[in-house]
């Protein structure tokens, strides 16, 4: 009895020490839960933070560590991945921001944005399509989508759906009363993603505008590219990068060239359907910071435009130099509407009205044929009006559309005369022709 008893007291402490094997397979079934349990949702949120800080590669270190947590308890980590992709793009951008002198921004409604960027005549114009092109059924379809004319009204650069239903930038040509079917331009077919809100340098070969893919921050990005006269086709674009662009949408980044006046259109940090215009100062060369662990936090808020006030640190003398040059042309564009007032721009703080204005004889001589070719201009320009309605009233003749053309390239050629004379006319009254 004693053995018997020995025995069922040594039996009770081993099952006490080693339970059956449901109540083990229970445990570790728990153990092993407790070990791959993953919230995406908290993961997400912690990455999204670091991301709209701009603070990448933190962002990117984060990402990749709750994938590979995801990946072991075996959870969809797709959103991760995605993220992952736009911060890898930010990271890689951000060394390269630009630094930027904002002078201004306003907030519109988005149906507002054209009648905001206000253009000197030399650099064409943007407005609704509709307003453009009426009689023409492509057009009717693309309503109300943004184009931009040139200088001389007789160039349209538009967003225009290709065989796959794909918006890529095309351009038409005036012919009459009517506009050419738009014709995709070249080089820019192999520019993956959506095209649009296109504008165009009054030099005729810098083209700015917006693309949508998957290989971009988010929304609209703006990019760059310039028409190579040997190929007869627009190189590879280039992305514009920060603060140009943003995980939201940046649609337009345009420049008066004759202002020196910059505007960036973009969604960033707006509710739906408002967009924010801000203006700036462009650089004649491209100027970027230099990114270090000291600078970062700088970096990061210039990037995305966190504060204008200190992208104009030092830089009072060129702001208030921009602000006038602003008021000036305001003011001569009211008097220019009542009286046909020539304008000589001669630096940010000289406008001449008259050629009796002009301090140097030769500024003075060159800004007298300067006026009488641009007269010329204008009289060719109507008599291209003239050709051009012959077209439209039914004269289809090669020999009427020869001349059309023809005419058209003569002025284009012109105004790259009227350019440059118009940079000696500066140069001889400011006594840098020396």
């Amino acid at each position: 009895m004693k053995d018997l008893a020995k025995y069922f007291v040594l039996l009770a402490a081993a099952l006490l020490l080693f339970p059956s094997t449901a109540e083990a397979q229970k445990r570790g079934a728990k153990k092993k839960t407790a070990k791959t349990e993953y919230n995406s949702e908290a993961e997400l949120a912690k990455a999204k933070e670091l991301f709209d800080a701009y603070a990448f590669d933190e962002a990117v270190e984060q990402l990749e560590t709750a994938i590979e947590k995801g990946k072991k308890a075996e959870a969809d980590v797709s959103k991760e991945e995605a993220l992952l992709q736009k911060a890898q793009i930010g990271a890689e951008m951000l060394p390269g921001t630009e630094r930027v002198v904002f002078i201004d921004s306003t907030v519109v409604d988005s149906k507002d944005v054209l009648g905001v960027m206000r253009l000197s005549p030399e650099c064409g114009k943007l407005a609704a399509l509709a307003v453009i092109v009426k009689n023409a059924a492509w057009a009717r379809e693309l309503a109300p989508a943004p184009a931009y004319v040139n200088q001389f009204g007789d160039k349209l650069l538009l967003a225009y759906p290709d065989s796959d239903g794909v918006k890529r930038i095309a351009s038409s040509f005036k012919l009459g009363d009517g506009w050419t079917t738009p014709k995709h331009l070249d080089g820019m077919s192999g520019v993956k993603g959506e095209q649009n809100f296109p504008y165009l340098l009054a030099d005729g070969v810098t083209l700015y505008f917006a693309k949508a893919d998957e290989e971009g921050l988010g929304g609209y990005d703006l990019f760059i590219t310039r028409y190579d006269t040997q190929t007869k086709a627009f190189l590879k674009a280039e992305n514009m990068g920060f603060p140009f662009n943003s995980p939201a949408n940046d649609y337009f980044c345009v420049i008066d060239e004759t202002l020196g006046i910059g505007y960036l259109a973009s969604d960033r940090n707006q509710p739906q359907g408002k967009v924010c215009i801000y203006r700036f100062i462009p650089n004649s060369t491209r100027d970027t910071y230099q990114l270090t662990d000291k600078n970062a936090v700088q970096v990061r808020r210039a990037a995305r435009i966190a504060s204008l006030a200190e992208s104009q640190k030092g830089q009072t003398a060129q702001i208030d130099a921009a602000f006038n040059r602003l008021r000036k042309s305001m003011a001569t564009d009211a008097t220019s509407r009542t009286a046909k007032i020539h304008r000589f721009i001669i630096n940010d703080d000289i406008v001449y009205t008259s050629l009796a204005e002009f301090k140097s004889p030769n500024a003075r001589l060159i800004a007298s044929d300067l006026a009488q070719i641009q007269a010329q201009i204008k009289n060719q320009q109507e008599l291209l009006e003239n050709l051009r309605m012959q077209w439209g009233a039914g004269n289809h003749s090669e020999q009427l559309k020869q001349s059309i053309e023809e005419l058209a390239y003569r002025m284009f050629q012109a105004q790259k005369k009227v350019n440059n004379m118009a940079k000696n006319m500066r140069k001889a009254e400011l006594g840098q022709d020396k």
